[in-house]
């Protein structure tokens, strides 16, 4: 049986556009809530505030190219992704 790191290719990971901040910041939010969690912690009040701050503050570092971010798409969402520089 496949991973699913067999579904991706080469052509699903591309630069993130600013239209991508939600996605990024849906799935930046995820995985901070589920770290969070296994150290003992719990969710945030609002997980919706989370993740909208979490797209400005990507959509803004996507525009004014304060660090390089791509993403991994799959099925035309976004599945992860990463910053740095």
């Amino acid at each position: 049986m496949p991973s699913t790191l067999d579904r991706f290719s080469a052509s699903d990971v591309r630069c993130a556009k600013p239209k991508d901040a939600r996605g990024i910041a849906e799935a930046y939010t995820a995985a901070w809530e589920s770290h969070y969690a296994e150290l003992g912690g719990e969710k945030p009040e609002n997980p919706l505030q989370m993740v909208d701050a979490q797209e400005i503050r990507f959509k803004r570092m996507i525009e004014n190219q304060e660090r390089r971010v791509l993403v991994v798409t799959l099925s035309q969402s976004i599945a992860g992704f990463v910053s740095f520089g």
